[in-house]
């Protein structure tokens, strides 16, 4: 895997020689590969005299960039992984015989490659905030092994509601040490994510940058709103929080039966059943939100909405409970 060192930005604004002097450095990086095109569009967003101008260009630049490598990726993924039935070795129509660990491997360094690429575009966007309390925020969190890294977009409300969450999940008996930072670079509509991999656990969880500006009174509207409506699991304003920390902790459960399942479209271990069958997908559709079965092939969304619930005090049934257990929700040490 390729080795870059990430620029550690100081708390300071940047003159528009340093400005560009870091495009230069973008221009002679090993991550990534530009076009010639692209190579002219960076040196001409890096001349730009009005350099907030210059940043916001650059993060569109970045986020363009972003969709071109996760549909060169979707590409990879829809060109057919197949498991026929009988049989235990997969196949690729230009490759039958690939085995499933090698499938997972390959599934691997394409999100590792992913992750780093995206976590090389915010750092290089990434302007610290400057606000008192949130950094009084994050120090506090660092001291309780969270490293907590957030922008100058970062309301209060949300650095404070994010330690709260921290808090409260581990009295219940939870181990934490996830980086916590946000990020412009996740979708309209999307508030939060991590990168989960079937071998390798996820390292950070991102916040849409626009989610973790709001006030407190906007995220409980917000929730309340997606929970009137039953597509999320609670009403909680540390709803997404939870949600995400959820994802996190389940990523470390040792997912690649589940990884093999969604390469090859069809189980190894579980008869040739889906993570998730017609009627599970009802009952969870009914008895958690309709969110949990937005990902029916692994059930990721399942575990973390259920998790969301019993942090939040939810008492599920024994069917729920069984779910979350086949798909290696995870248990709270306590228990």
């Amino acid at each position: 895997m390729l080795s870059i060192v990430i620029p550690n930005f100081a708390r300071k604004e940047l003159t528009r020689t340093q400005f560009q002097r870091r495009c230069d450095r973008l221009l002679s990086q090993k991550l990534v590969r530009f076009t010639e095109e692209e190579k002219k569009d960076i040196q001409t967003i890096s001349k730009n005299p009005d350099l907030a101008d210059a940043s916001k260009k650059l993060e569109v630049f970045f986020k363009i960039k972003l969709e071109e490598i996760n549909d060169r990726v979707n590409a990879i993924y829809n060109f057919g992984w197949q498991l026929p039935r009988g049989k235990t070795t997969p196949c690729i129509k230009k490759n039958p015989r690939i085995t499933p660990e090698k499938a997972i491997a390959i599934d691997n360094k394409i999100k590792i490659y992913r992750e780093k690429v995206f976590k090389f575009f915010n750092n290089f966007i990434y302007k610290p905030s400057s606000n008192p309390e949130v950094i009084r925020i994050e120090k506090e969190l660092r001291k309780k092994g969270i490293k907590a890294k957030f922008s100058n977009n970062v309301s209060v409300d949300f650095a404070k509601l994010t330690a709260e969450t921290i808090h409260d999940i581990k009295k219940r008996g939870y181990q934490l040490s996830p980086k916590i930072c946000d990020t412009p670079f996740l979708g309209f509509l999307t508030n939060a994510g991590v990168f989960i991999g079937a071998e390798k656990p996820a390292d950070t969880i991102f916040f849409n940058s626009t989610f973790a500006s709001k006030t407190l009174d906007s995220i409980k509207s917000n929730q309340k709103s997606e929970y009137s409506t039953h597509f999320k699991s609670t009403d909680n304003p540390k709803h997404t929080i939870i949600h995400e920390i959820g994802h996190w902790l389940h990523s470390r459960m040792n997912l690649k039966e589940f990884f093999i399942q969604d390469i090859c479209a069809c189980s190894l271990v579980q008869a040739n059943k889906p993570a998730l069958s017609k009627n599970n997908i009802e009952l969870l559709k009914n008895s958690v939100s309709g969110y949990s079965i937005s990902n029916s092939k692994l059930g990721l969304e399942a575990v973390a909405e259920i998790f969301t619930g019993l942090i939040d005090g939810k008492k599920y049934g024994q069917r729920i409970m069984n779910i979350y257990k086949r798909l290696k929700g995870p248990i709270p040490k306590s228990n």
